[in-house]
């Protein structure tokens, strides 16, 4: 609250409190007094007196009341004025460190969205590195292996050369045995003709 709002309510509490004394102190002196026939008449004394002339008591509640309520009308409007800017500043702050609240997550989130997001770009270029290296090894064994078979038929058909020539060889071989068995086998003809002739 505003210091005018505390310095009005203290005013009010003091004057009632200085009131009610003044009040309290007097009662001896208050007397409730009725003419009657030109005789005055004591009724009551003290607080009863207020029974007694209730109207008069019920009018002054009724100015006290109002002079109350003017005095302290405009000091609780100011009060609640004063709560309600101090509700607003403080609902203002609330709102303000919650959207920087907000503003820092979204960074962070942000941050970690595009590191997430280099990482998956690293992790895809990685693969697609390892998937050329994969094709490129398979191009190389497979060109290995159609090189292996080719030297593997290479060789097949060197050796199968090799055997027909030696197959060759052979029957050359077989046919000059045989040819100088028969030759052989002549000679010794004609030496044995020869030897019986002789």
């Amino acid at each position: 609250m505003k210091w005018r709002v505390i310095t009005g309510l203290a005013f009010l509490l003091v004057l009632s409190v200085v009131s009610f004394g003044v009040y309290a102190s007097m009662n001896a002196l208050i007397v409730g007094i009725l003419a009657e026939n030109d005789r005055i008449r004591v009724i009551a004394q003290g607080f009863a007196v207020a029974i007694h002339f209730w109207p008069v008591a019920l009018a002054g509640a009724v100015l006290g009341g109002v002079l109350t309520l003017m005095v302290s009308a405009p000091a609780f409007s100011t009060a609640q004025d004063a709560d309600h800017e101090s509700q607003r500043r403080y609902y203002r702050q609330q709102a303000e460190a919650a959207e920087r609240r907000a503003e820092r997550a979204e960074k962070v989130a942000q941050q970690r969205l595009q590191t997430q997001l280099q990482a998956a770009e690293t992790r895809e270029r990685e693969a697609v590195c390892a998937l050329d290296r994969a094709r490129q090894l398979e191009q190389d064994v497979a060109a290995k292996v159609r090189n292996i078979m080719a030297e593997t038929e290479r060789q097949r058909a060197t050796a199968a050369q090799e055997v027909e020539q030696s197959r060759i060889k052979a029957q050359d071989a077989e046919r000059r045995r045989r040819n100088a068995t028969a030759t052989a086998e002549r000679l010794r003809r004609k030496q044995d003709q020869a030897f019986i002739k002789s």
